[in-house]
Formats: structure tokens, sequence, C-alpha cells
């Protein structure tokens, strides 16, 4: 639930709290696998603020939450599949611009190399 801040004496906002963006962030990964999810949950986790295992918990919260599917490996299949679809619709060697590249390869590798093998029993 997102806890409201005082911005002013007369206002209040309420934010989500992170685990709660990283919920959502997880399940649009899952769902859709823009390639704006795969980055924003790159940079959460390589500046330490979560793990791939930490999200894949989110994940199963919201999705146990919200009375849907929490079966890890539709999940895990699902984000492999749009990885697949990002690679064949903007190879690395499409990428002119030499760090974009380096950076775009890093973040898949690490999806298959880390992100993936994280998932839940």
């Amino acid at each position: 639930m997102p806890k409201p801040i005082r911005l002013e004496p007369w206002s209040e906002v309420a934010l989500d709290s992170l685990p709660d963006l990283v919920a959502s962030k997880i399940f649009a990964l899952v769902e859709y696998g823009a390639p704006r999810d795969f980055r924003d949950l790159y940079v959460l986790c390589q500046a330490g603020l979560m793990s791939p295992r930490d999200c894949w918990q989110l994940w199963r919260e919201r999705q146990q939450e919200a009375g849907n599917d929490t079966d890890p490996f539709r999940a895990r299949l699902a984000v492999e599949t749009h990885l697949a679809r990002i690679a064949v619709h903007r190879p690395l060697n499409g990428i002119s611009d030499l760090d974009r590249r380096a950076e775009a390869e890093r973040v898949r590798s690490w999806f298959k190399e880390e992100f993936l093998h994280a998932f839940l029993d």
C-alpha cells in the first residue's frame, strides 16, 4: 500500500514503495518484456537495491495476491522469449554506438547468466 508523504502542510502524495515498484516492473518484464524493463531491473540489481532472487520473490507475491499463475518456469520462458525477440529486432551488431552496444551486451548476458537462474524453486 503506498504511504502518503506530506510535501506541504496542505497536501499529501502517495508514493509506491521500492518493492511495489519492482513488483510492477518484473510483472511488466514477464508479460511484455520491453527493453526498458530489462534495463531498469538490471540497473536496480547492479546498484544493489534488489537481487534477482528478490525480484522473483516480489513477482511471485504479486501473482499470488492477484490470484494469477505463479509458475516460475512459465515466467522464465516468457523472459527468455522476450530476450530472443529483442535480439532479433535489435541485434548487437546493428547498434553502431560502441558504448551502447557494450551495455546492451552486458544487460542481455546478465539476464541469461544470472537473472534467469535465480528464479524461484
